[in-house]
């Protein structure tokens, strides 16, 4: 069978030994690496590439409810960048798929300046323009945000002239 599929042995890791092998693997430069365990799942253990696990409660100390903000979206891993920390192949389009605009909540706000001096205003991350200008691996996809351009009750439209103003 080919991947996803394939029957490979499994390892468990808790959330900390996850981002500690993410670090780790960043750290080392290994970007194939970090994006094989943290998109696809993998890691490799004792020369042999393994399917990686998550436990929620492994290696976590018990937290108090008054120190915790409870969100989520645990079938996904969502992360933002000011800048472009990819370096594996990445299928680009020239004109972006609208199809492909996040519109539904990802349970993230993205801290976003208004240019006025004051403190980042927090913005559901569907409620700011956005396109996917790429895509890597299986399901991964870049997508590029623009924060002046918001939406509070519906998706956000980047326009024709936007688009312009980016690939020029």
């Amino acid at each position: 069978m080919r991947y996803p599929d394939e029957i490979l042995p499994h390892i468990q890791l808790g959330i900390p030994d996850l981002v500690a092998r993410g670090k780790a693997a960043l750290d080392a430069g290994y970007s194939d690496d970090f994006v094989s365990l943290m998109v696809a799942g993998r890691a490799m253990s004792n020369d042999e590439e393994h399917r990686v696990f998550v436990s929620g409660y492994q290696n976590v100390e018990p937290a108090r409810m008054e120190d915790c903000v409870l969100t989520g979206d645990f079938d996904s891993l969502i992360g933002f960048t000011p800048r472009l920390a990819l370096r594996v192949p990445l299928s680009i389009y020239p004109v972006p798929s609208f199809k492909h605009t996040l519109r539904n909540p990802v349970h993230v706000s993205i801290p976003v300046h208004n240019g006025d001096g004051a403190a980042p205003t927090l913005v559901p991350a569907h409620h700011l323009g956005n396109i996917c200008i790429a895509t890597f691996g299986t399901r991964a996809q870049v997508r590029v945000l623009f924060p002046k351009i918001r939406a509070e009750g519906g998706t956000p439209k980047v326009t024709q002239t936007d688009l312009a103003t980016l690939y020029d």
